[in-house]
């Protein structure tokens, strides 16, 4: 995914994600989620990504999970 925004504690941030698809859940098996890995975050296009709180990297990337 490239330049999807999302708002976070007031600022929105153009986020970028590497996407890794899960597999399904099965009776032998409890698979996994789909994986969002957060690669990029710009605010009024300066990248941001080394200075954002590992908190809301985490929230990106869950937010990212569920759209």
């Amino acid at each position: 995914m490239k330049g999807v925004p999302y708002i976070v504690r007031g600022l929105t941030l153009e986020c970028e994600f590497e996407f890794e698809a899960g597999e399904p859940r099965t009776l032998d098996d409890p698979g996994w989620p789909d994986i969002y890995t957060l690669t990029g975050a710009w605010l009024d296009g300066v990248n941001v990504t080394a200075i954002i709180d590992p908190a809301v990297v985490q929230e990106l990337e869950e937010r990212a999970r569920w759209p």
